[in-house]
């Protein structure tokens, strides 16, 4: 093994640590449990998933659009996006999740995709089979993406509307049986 390939393995094993069909930490699920809102305003996950030539598609997610229990994750998106249809083609994806000030990485596979808030809309719900906790020795992560909202009353108010329909998701039962 040459010098870069054994210095590249070695950083790769310093940065990352992998743990397959782990539970998911109590910061992520706290982040992802459907209350509080208003004061989640800034906290988001990215979803990587791959388009049919194989290259990588990114979704920015809100709390309003992600929870989590211990070993599952749902979500909530657009019927026609890219990740819908990418996760109901191949049954996988990776979250991203700012926590602990690490970026942890977790491998899903997709579970279920179904109906979501309307027609407009489905839930993915999708086992959590790896996690992988990125860090860096020099820095803390703090979160992946910054943004601000145009209307937060309205963006809360949507939010409790679809983690209504995340909830019972990630459950495994319909809105009707609870």
């Amino acid at each position: 093994m040459r010098f870069a390939e054994q210095s590249s393995s070695r950083i790769a094993a310093l940065s990352r640590q992998e743990t397959p069909n782990v539970m998911i930490p109590p910061s992520i699920r706290q982040q992802f449990n459907g209350t509080d809102l208003e004061q989640k305003m800034g906290v988001a996950a990215i979803l990587s998933t791959t388009d049919h030539d194989g290259w990588p598609h990114l979704s920015f997610l809100s709390v309003g659009e992600v929870m989590c229990d211990h070993q599952r994750v749902a979500l909530l998106s657009w019927s026609r996006s890219h990740a819908v249809e990418s996760m109901a083609r191949t049954q996988r994806g990776v979250l991203f999740v700012a926590a602990d000030d690490v970026v942890h990485e977790m491998r899903l596979e997709a579970a279920v995709v179904s109906a979501g808030l309307d027609e407009k809309t489905r839930v993915i719900v999708a086992e959590v089979n790896t996690r992988r906790e990125n860090r860096a020795p020099y820095a803390a992560v703090g979160s992946l993406v910054d943004f601000t909202l145009d209307d937060p009353a309205a963006a809360v108010a949507r939010w409790a509307r679809q983690i209504a329909v995340l909830r019972p998701a990630l459950l495994g039962q319909s809105a009707s049986q609870l």
